[in-house]
């Protein structure tokens, strides 16, 4: 090790104890919300010198729902076609298909 380049152990050790910290933080956050989601109604409140607000959760469309009531066969109009990637997987040559491939940001596991 040069006096440029760090000590990977010693990052390594900070990183798990960061990695430590922040799940028990997150699992307070978590709870501390869920007792504000049950204590206070929907809306704002004014608590102390702080406003806290409380949202309904968000409405989303439940598409299985939506189709066993309204099948392809009776409302093709509702639906669109998509494209199948294992299908694509087996009938484009592996050569062909790393053109197609896009690389995601590199990730560190570290345990």
């Amino acid at each position: 090790m040069t006096a440029t380049q760090p000590n990977l152990a010693a990052l390594i050790n900070e990183e798990l104890t960061l990695a430590e910290a922040a799940e028990q933080i997150d699992e307070r956050r978590k709870t501390i919300k869920a007792i504000l989601i049950d204590q206070l109604p929907i809306g704002t409140h004014d608590i102390g010198e702080h406003t806290v607000q409380v949202r309904a959760g968000a409405r989303r469309l439940d598409p299985a729902k939506v189709a066993a009531n309204h099948p392809f066969e009776q409302n093709p109009e509702l639906y669109k076609n998509t494209l199948d990637t294992t299908a694509v997987k087996h009938h484009i040559a592996p050569a062909e298909l790393d053109g197609y491939k896009t690389d995601g940001t590199p990730t560190v596991v570290v345990k």
